[in-house]
């Protein structure tokens, strides 16, 4: 693994400052301080919901197959690249 790039040990905090409401079946995030906003689907929301305390991927994708019923390595995928994301918004933090 490439010093930065997530894995399954790869720890996730949410980052501090977003405003974040649940409507409908999507969450909306929103960064007053950048004055940008996100819009979350289900998927996107279980897995921000499962972040309330810092998780390492491996965690996330667990709880996301298991949530979901899809296989453990579709979730890994759907998890690195959902919080690769979040990262690159400023919206997670990665704590390795």
């Amino acid at each position: 693994m490439v010093p930065g790039e997530l894995g399954p040990n790869s720890t996730i905090a949410r980052a501090n400052g977003w405003v974040v409401e649940t409507l409908g079946s999507e969450l909306v995030m929103l960064d007053p301080a950048r004055d940008r906003y996100l819009r979350l689907n289900r998927t996107g929301g279980l897995i921000w919901v499962a972040m309330e305390e810092p998780a390492t991927v491996a965690e996330l994708a667990a709880g996301l197959a298991e949530t979901e019923g899809i296989p453990r390595d579709l979730a890994r995928r759907d998890v690195i690249a959902f919080v690769s994301n979040l990262i690159d918004h400023g919206a997670a933090e990665y704590r390795d």
